[in-house]
């Protein structure tokens, strides 16, 4: 029963650690896009709260040649 308790533990610890970094990578995100493009319409706060680590991953990617905002999000 300890086992499975630390195990338990250590589970929820990496889904905060992930939870936090994925929160932290979409901060980011968005600050860069109002840094390059100017205020962020509501759309895409929205669409950017819903995504996933991997997928505001490759939105960062994107941001680097990107001539707009709607060019960060294809």
């Amino acid at each position: 029963m300890q086992e499975g308790l630390q195990e338990g533990l250590l589970k929820g610890s990496q889904d905060d650690r992930q939870e936090g970094r994925q929160e932290e990578v979409a901060t980011m995100l968005l600050r860069m896009l109002r840094r390059k493009f100017g205020p962020v319409p509501e759309s895409i706060l929205a669409k950017v709260a819903a995504a996933d680590f991997e997928l505001i991953e490759k939105w960062w990617e994107n941001l680097v040649f990107a001539s707009s905002v709607d060019d960060v999000f294809l």
